[in-house]
């Protein structure tokens, strides 16, 4: 399902009235709300195995074992960690005092064995993940748990504003575009379409980055565009409107329909609301069971007196 679908079904079966009509778009952007709602608290109950993600982090030359985390970046998790690459070593998740330590040391590596999380880019408020100093390039490949997707409701045909024009440029040693239009309103991480950009490279949906209200950047690789072409951005409510499928779908009906339903009905009073959370939880329950990890082993505790 699509979050347009869902929310259809939700103001369908929940409010009883038609999802086409006009007269209720107040009710679909708080469906949406209560959609956002239900999907958060889903996809931080557990630590999901469908809700990891991994990437290349690069410490370019002089950059004193500092680079910023994946835009969807959230945590670790249980599951989580930071290898090197390309030669697969494990890197150990320290505190950030042991890394302020060997700065302070003046120490510097090229393969390290350490990292820790924390901080933030002054910019971009992106958080940071740092290293011991490094001479030469250094890349690392992190395993961890996204945020949650941003949903968009296609059936909101007037929702998320018109389409901004660009001016373009790139950078080829960061593989970067930069685009600038003023007073965009557009958030880091938001997912846009750029189109007409003149050299087709720049076109696309891309998760961008944003740098000020007037500019924002996103990553190109293997782009090789030239001049500074004019273009138009907007949001991609298609993708968003996707988004609900990084849940499985086997839990749309079952878990996240039933969740928006007992809101809507909560919200105008309707006492059905206690029926359809339970069906909620009845749901979540299943879900829990199916998703749990490591199905058909055998895992105990060890021993208290050793191996015996």
């Amino acid at each position: 399902m699509t979050v347009q679908e869902i929310i259809d079904q939700g103001l369908r079966q929940g409010d009883n009235v038609s999802p086409t009509s006009a007269d209720y778009l107040e009710r679909r952007r708080l469906a949406l709300s209560f959609l956002t709602e239900q999907m958060d608290e889903v996809w931080w109950l557990r630590d999901w195995p469908w809700k990891k993600r991994s990437a290349i982090v690069t410490f370019p030359v002089g950059a004193g074992g500092i680079a910023n985390l994946p835009i969807d970046f959230n945590s670790l998790g249980v599951y989580g960690g930071a290898y090197r690459s390309p030669d697969g070593g494990k890197l150990d998740d320290v505190p950030e005092s042991v890394i302020a330590g060997l700065v302070a040391e003046g120490y510097e590596t090229d393969t390290p064995r350490v990292f820790s999380i924390h901080g933030q880019d002054e910019t971009t408020m992106i958080g940071t993940v740092r290293i011991p100093p490094n001479t030469g390039a250094v890349s690392i490949k992190l395993f961890y748990q996204g945020n949650p997707p941003e949903l968009l409701d296609a059936g909101d045909t007037d929702g998320y504003g018109t389409s901004v024009v660009t001016t373009l440029t790139w950078d080829p040693t960061t593989e970067t575009a930069t685009a600038f239009a003023v007073a965009h309103g557009f958030e880091t991480g938001q997912y846009i379409v750029i189109v007409d950009a003149g050299a087709g490279d720049f076109d696309g949906s891309w998760p961008i980055t944003v740098t000020s209200v007037d500019f924002f950047t996103y990553l190109m690789p293997g782009a090789s565009p030239a001049g500074n072409p004019a273009a138009t951005a907007t949001r991609d409510v298609s993708r968003a409107n996707r988004g609900i499928l990084q849940v499985p779908a086997k839990y749309h009906q079952t878990v996240l329909t039933w969740g928006v339903r007992a809101k809507l009905r909560e919200s105008k009073g309707d006492a059905r609301w206690q029926y359809a959370q339970e069906q909620f939880m009845k749901g979540l329950t299943h879900m829990l069971k199916e998703e749990a990890r490591f199905q058909g082993t055998f895992r105990q505790l060890p021993s208290f007196f050793g191996d015996r």
